[in-house]
């Protein structure tokens, strides 16, 4: 059996397991989400409660709720469409009702496109299939498939975060989220402009997706230039100092380091000036007098310990 022979066995499986779901798109997701990926043995979903209760994490839900509610509410609103149009009857229809304003792997998944999410770049299509499970919170009694809400896109775009960036970067959980915003930033900027050239005029999804896209995009821009458009996945540089701001230190360090030791150190010698012989007076009184005080000596000494030091060498030498 080939992976499109099992693949082709699994939907016809779902086709009479379901039979009551309104499309086999939904059948065949429920089968999967029910019944075969909860049972993977490679599946670990990482606990991510509590990143989600970390304050900075906190605060950027906080700031970015409508911003993020209003991509929640677009791939919502064409969910809504969609299964609307793919239901086979009247009752089917009143049931899309109770599935109003949630989002399902497939538009998950077209917005993970949409913002090159799913590029293998970032993450792959498995680890976002993977991310959008573990996001869902299991309701006992609940016959319809299981699907996004608010809270839980929330949670997922956490996990994307840290899961993208966990081998790359050692940043804080914040950041990992603010990266994977700023990446995202970057993709919607480049995807839609690029889909306006190619088609020579805007869709209605286009547009639609830039008015969606529009308060993320203003919320975002406004954050990084307040962070001085910083990368989010690095640790921030350290300003260099200046070689003139070094040496200052140093001298000023030197100068402490000399005055503790006058303190600390023994006493430079002490000095006593010889009486001081005051020569006769000539005869001519425009002769200069040139005199110094015992006072004026010391404080000169104390001031100079190495005129001190070389006078008292002197001495000694005059002794010998």
């Amino acid at each position: 059996m080939t992976y499109n022979d099992f693949l082709n066995a699994l939907m016809r499986l779902a086709e009479k397991l379901y039979h009551n779901a309104d499309t086999i798109d939904d059948a065949f997701q429920q089968l999967l989400m029910e019944n075969v990926l909860p049972l993977a043995s490679r599946r670990s979903p990482d606990p991510v409660a509590t990143h989600l209760e970390d304050p900075e994490v906190i605060g950027l839900f906080e700031y970015f709720d409508d911003a993020l509610y209003s991509l929640y509410s677009f791939y919502a609103s064409a969910a809504d469409a969609k299964r609307r149009t793919n239901t086979k009857s009247a009752k089917a229809r009143r049931r899309v009702n109770t599935m109003k304003e949630c989002l399902g792997y497939n538009e998950f998944l077209k917005f993970a496109m949409d913002f090159h999410l799913s590029s293998n770049v970032i993450l792959s299509t498995l680890e976002i299939g993977d991310i959008y499970l573990s996001s869902i919170k299991a309701t006992d009694g609940q016959e319809n498939i299981r699907k996004l809400t608010f809270a839980e896109f929330w949670e997922a775009l956490v996990r994307c975060a840290l899961i993208a960036y966990s081998k790359i970067s050692d940043a804080s959980p914040g950041d990992k989220v603010r990266g994977l915003f700023l990446y995202m930033w970057r993709a919607i900027n480049e995807t839609v402009p690029r889909a306006m050239a190619a088609m020579n005029s805007m869709s209605t999804y286009m547009g639609d997706l830039i008015s969606g896209s529009m308060q993320f995009n203003v919320k975002f821009t406004a954050m990084w230039a307040k962070d001085g458009y910083r990368d989010y996945l690095s640790p921030e540089v350290e300003a260099r100092e200046e070689a003139r701001d070094v040496l200052n230190r140093l001298m000023a360090g030197s100068r402490s380091n000399v005055h503790q030791q006058r303190q600390s150190g023994p006493p430079p010698p002490q000095l006593s000036a010889p009486p001081m012989i005051t020569p006769a007076p000539m005869q001519n009184n425009n002769a200069s007098k040139s005199t110094i005080k015992e006072s004026e000596l010391s404080e000169l000494l104390a001031r100079r310990p190495s005129i001190a030091d070389l006078l008292y060498r002197n001495m000694q030498d005059g002794r010998q």
